[in-house]
């Protein structure tokens, strides 16, 4: 059974963006999370995602969106990461 998707927003009560606890606990679990995928090789999926499917539960996000907005954030931070990297190889081959 697939589920349809709203095609307007779901309005939320406030914006957690103006949320400053909100912000600082994205940027702490951003941090930690890029410093054990670059020390241990950990994938961002892995950390990511189960953090995110918590505090965006805690934060208002409708329950049939949850898990899926936590993997396509968590799918976007690994496009742009994998984006870097295959500048920075391509960058070295050339020289």
């Amino acid at each position: 059974m697939a589920l349809a998707l709203p095609l307007h927003p779901v309005p939320m009560p406030y914006s957690v963006f103006a949320d400053p606890v909100f912000v600082v606990t994205l940027g702490v679990l951003g941090m930690v999370g890029g410093t054990l995928a670059g020390l241990l090789g950990i994938g961002g999926g892995l950390l990511l995602v189960p953090p995110l499917t918590f505090f965006l539960a805690q934060y208002g996000t409708p329950t049939a969106h949850v898990v899926h907005a936590s993997v396509a954030t968590s799918l976007a931070v690994i496009l742009f990461t994998s984006l870097s990297s295959m500048r920075a190889h391509h960058k070295r081959a050339s020289q």
